[in-house]
């Protein structure tokens, strides 16, 4: 087995089991991710637009499903509108959040890179799905509804439906996502060529220091 593949086999094995044990912890703390879920949504998005509001709220147990575990209800007072839209905690937050946190944690870089990396990946992936969140919502005001408040250019709209189609609807987005995530928060230049080079990864250069110049003082001549 070379080296380059023992690095990519135990890269796989870490952040498979990690993954997993994430996703084993998820179970027990299902209702409370997705009420913390609904409480952050609440506070950025609550306001969407001058006239509207927005109340996350999770589905009783026995409404839920694999893709639905929270209600979106969206409330134009201008028009007196109101729409309700389901979507996922789990799918939409918890897995790309543990996709990135198990990729940088099977990354074989050193502990204060790796932590670092994981600060900078929890980062941008909450804001990857703050992302994901505004479309939807924005999805919801633009369309031709009750709750409409905005009123877009049909280019603009379909680029806007394909981006949420690609982000926030497809499962897909949630799995593909925390790779470029991942990519950005953990590498540096010349870290991925290293670690994919079919050898052991090179140790650091030692540090050569010139020897200082020792100057002898000059001894004073006797006056006679």
């Amino acid at each position: 087995m070379t080296p380059r593949f023992r690095r990519i086999a135990t890269f796989l094995l870490i952040g498979a089991t990690a993954y997993a044990g994430l996703s084993l912890l998820y179970v027990p703390c299902a209702s409370a991710y997705v009420s913390v879920f609904c409480t952050c949504c609440d506070i950025v998005f609550g306001r969407p637009a001058p006239s509207c509001t927005a109340e996350f709220d999770p589905l009783p147990p026995g409404e839920r499903s694999a893709g639905a575990d929270l209600r979106i209800e969206v409330k134009n007072y201008a028009t007196g509108g109101m729409q309700k839209l389901h979507t996922s905690a789990r799918y939409r937050g918890f897995v790309p959040t543990a996709i990135t946190a198990s990729l940088v944690l099977a990354t074989p870089l050193a502990v204060r890179r790796r932590v670092r990396a994981l600060f900078w990946g929890m980062t941008l992936v909450h804001l990857y799905i703050l992302f994901t969140v505004w479309l939807s919502l924005f999805s919801a005001l633009t369309n031709d509804t009750v709750v409409a408040a905005f009123k877009l250019p049909a280019p603009v709209k379909l680029a806007l439906e394909l981006t949420k189609g690609v982000l926030a609807v497809a499962p897909g987005g949630s799995v593909i996502a925390p790779i470029p995530i991942w990519i950005a928060a953990t590498f540096r230049r010349g870290d991925l060529a290293m670690l994919l080079a079919d050898g052991p990864p090179p140790a650091p250069a030692a540090q050569t220091t010139l020897p200082q110049s020792v100057s002898k003082p000059q001894r004073r001549r006797s006056r006679t």
